[in-house]
């Protein structure tokens, strides 16, 4: 399959269409109980094929960071849909990397990133970790400092103290 240069919005139809939402219905079958059909090798070829063009093409076009974050993005977004140690997630890292390889040869060492496999589990496991941060907070702060609800709907006057509340404002300010 001849390539010219791949646009961003492309390639990332292309990965959502081909690659994420086939691995997450792979799961859903695994899950399921039945037999997920995989991928097949033409399919998997073109999958590496836009990663590896991707990040060859010349600037403007060379969107090798963009697929780190977006494949950051989506490992979070994982990692608040599968629990840790699951089969679910080591199989959705295992076709990640695999088809990502070339991102991991090249654009990793050069920026420091350490292996894919685990920087994804570790953007895995820091959504899951804001998360139960999020909600601890939300548990330890103050009811008077979380919104009021009523019938002012976190208007000024249900923030009021009662004496104040209907109390009519000056004309003019006294200066």
């Amino acid at each position: 399959m001849p390539f010219g240069n791949i646009i961003w919005e492309d390639g990332k139809a292309r990965f959502d269409e081909h690659l994420f939402a086939k691995i997450e219905s792979e799961i859903d079958a695994i899950e399921a109980g039945t037999e997920p059909c995989g991928f097949s090798t033409e399919a998997f070829s073109v999958l590496y094929s836009t990663v590896y063009h991707m990040c060859t093409q010349k600037p403007p076009y060379n969107y090798s960071e963009r697929l780190a974050n977006f494949i950051g993005r989506r490992a979070k977004r994982v990692g608040d849909k599968y629990p840790p140690c699951s089969e679910s997630r080591k199989r959705w890292l295992k076709v990640v990397s695999l088809c990502f390889k070339y991102l991991e040869r090249f654009y990793f060492p050069r920026m420091k990133m350490g292996p894919l496999n685990e920087w994804l589990e570790n953007k895995m496991n820091e959504a899951a970790v804001q998360r139960e941060r999020m909600r601890k907070a939300a548990k330890l702060l103050p009811e008077k400092v979380l919104p009021q609800v009523g019938p002012h709907r976190g208007s000024v006057s249900g923030r009021l103290p009662r004496e104040w509340q209907g109390a009519q404002a000056p004309d003019r300010m006294v200066g």
